[in-house]
């Protein structure tokens, strides 16, 4: 799905003006790359976000260096009733 199909299914769905709508997408976008940028783990109803980050390794006689590797890791989950919104 592009922005501008997200944008517009929000907009029709929830009766908001579409550019409203964009604003706050593109909002939520930014905080939610802030939140991966940072290592930050993020919950949002349905969603988990979890940064996982390997450190970087320097070179040995075996083995080859390897810079820091982060992996981002969304995961469906449950929405629970007793959350927050």
């Amino acid at each position: 799905m592009s922005f501008k199909d997200l944008v517009s299914t929000i907009s029709t769905d929830q009766d908001i003006p579409a550019g409203t709508v964009r604003k706050v997408v593109k909002a939520l976008a930014e905080n939610i790359k802030a939140s991966v940028e940072s290592g930050e783990d993020l919950k949002l109803p349905g969603l988990k976000i979890k940064t996982q980050v390997t450190p970087a390794r320097e070179a040995t006689e075996n083995r080859k260096a390897r810079p820091e590797l982060k992996r981002t890791v969304v995961k469906l989950r449950q929405s629970d009733e007793n959350e927050a919104d």
